[in-house]
């Protein structure tokens, strides 16, 4: 959760996702205007592998307490 809340905090008022490196720079010299079209893709695989986790979760709690065991 820690990591998620980290990735959503990179996000600006605007909707624009910063602080993503540059293709072909130095890790050291990032800015906070620096963005990049597979940061914003790596950002939403990351939602996804989420929502993904949170479902499996939702749906083995209400099998849990649905079973007869």
């Amino acid at each position: 959760m820690r990591a998620w809340q980290s990735l959503t905090e990179c996000v600006g008022p605007e909707g624009m996702l910063r602080w993503v490196q540059l293709t072909g720079h130095d890790p050291q010299h990032i800015k906070s205007t620096d963005t990049m079209e597979y940061g914003v893709g790596a950002f939403l695989l990351a939602a996804r592998e989420k929502y993904k986790m949170a479902f499996i979760n939702s749906v083995s709690k209400r099998y849990l307490e649905d079973s007869i065991f």
